[in-house]
């Protein structure tokens, strides 16, 4: 449940999760250094590695989507940091990159 454990990020999107779940999915293909390791649509939940580079820090996030009414949905992002040398701001860009992905991928869904 969204409130077992704090998310290292969090956003809220303007639609309902199974729409949130596919323009997540579809949104990775666009952010370098990010893949997907594995995905549960009946979960809504996708596990992501980031690899390191000069501007962000290698890390594994898992994000988790929960519905939040008829048409918006919450986005989660919690990390599990692979370096343990510190950095924050580091891992604060992953979860920017990866939020801006998802609303850049809602913005041209139709409807």
């Amino acid at each position: 449940m969204a409130g077992e454990e704090r998310a290292a990020h969090s956003f809220r999107v303007g639609c309902p999760v199974d729409a949130a779940y596919k323009a997540c999915a579809a949104a990775l293909a666009s952010v370098p250094n990010m893949s997907i390791e594995a995905a549960d649509e009946a979960s809504y939940t996708i596990n992501i590695s980031v690899r390191a580079s000069l501007w962000t820090r290698g890390e594994d996030i898992r994000l988790a989507l929960f519905p939040a009414g008829e048409a918006e949905t919450l986005v989660c992002i919690y990390s599990e940091t692979q370096s343990k040398a510190t950095g924050k701001a580091k891992n604060r860009r992953n979860y920017e990159d990866l939020e801006c992905a998802v609303r850049w991928q809602l913005s041209r869904s139709p409807g």
